[in-house]
């Protein structure tokens, strides 16, 4: 009797494993991470530097620098981004107590699917739709000695703004760093960082027409449209989010 109760609690533990190990956990990983990024990009400033050139101004160089922020949200390898984009401003020195400065900033959404997605390292190409606001400025540099000079001379400082739209198509390749967790940290979530680039193309919806101090359009205005190449190196922190649902 003793080995027939022995036996049959054995039976039922063992059942109890199987059926425990019938139980399949589902896993859905989350990832979200801020990024900053150094840059450069091709600003297609022939417009503004034929206007330029034809008044006798010295022109700018069409190869900008830029720094940008971007949030980016990986649900499994379905990635929602956004991201902020300044263009540091050019200065140039013309004759004449004059300065002219080109510069601006984009801020932008985008989609995108990583189609490796590894431990230790994804790639997403994605797309996304870029508002951009650039500027043309004639800043006087005349030096005055008193108050009379200040209200008496005629100052040239002036503004030309520009405002479209684009076509991101771009590509994210990211190394993913995994960090220690910290003692209070949940062990289902780690933290990482990640180091990378992001490459692409915006592919301008048109050319836009200076506005006079941000609001007039003037005839003979340059036009701009953010269009070109652009090319940034990434680094980022975040925290991948383990979601696991049990399934019979």
């Amino acid at each position: 009797m003793k080995k027939t109760l022995i036996a049959l609690f054995l039976t039922m533990i063992s059942g109890l494993v199987y059926g425990q190990d019938r139980v399949q956990a589902l896993s859905k990983n989350k990832y979200f991470h801020f990024d900053i990024g150094i840059g450069y990009t091709n600003a297609q400033l022939g417009s503004i530097n034929n206007t330029l050139s034809n008044y006798g101004y010295k022109t700018f160089s069409e190869d900008m620098a830029t720094f940008s922020i971007s949030s980016n949200y990986y649900f499994n390898r379905l990635l929602i981004k956004s991201e902020l984009v300044w263009f540091f401003p050019q200065d140039v020195e013309q004759t004449g107590d004059l300065t002219t400065q080109f510069g601006g900033r984009s801020i932008g959404i985008g989609l995108g699917y990583a189609i490796i997605q590894k431990p230790s390292y994804r790639i997403t190409p994605y797309l996304g739709l870029n508002a951009y606001t650039g500027r043309l400025s004639f800043i006087d540099d005349a030096s005055v000695e008193n108050i009379e000079d200040a209200l008496n001379n005629t100052f040239r400082n002036t503004d030309l703004s520009f405002s479209n739209g684009a076509l991101d198509v771009g590509i994210q390749m990211e190394k993913l760093i995994e960090l220690k967790n910290r003692k209070w940290d949940c062990p289902q979530n780690s933290r990482f960082m990640t180091v990378g680039i992001r490459l692409g193309y915006n592919f301008g919806f048109g050319e836009a027409r200076g506005r006079y101090n941000g609001d007039q359009v003037i005839e003979n205005a340059p036009t701009y449209s953010i269009e070109g190449p652009y090319l940034k190196a990434i680094i980022g922190f975040g925290s991948k989010i383990r979601n696991i649902k049990w399934k019979n």
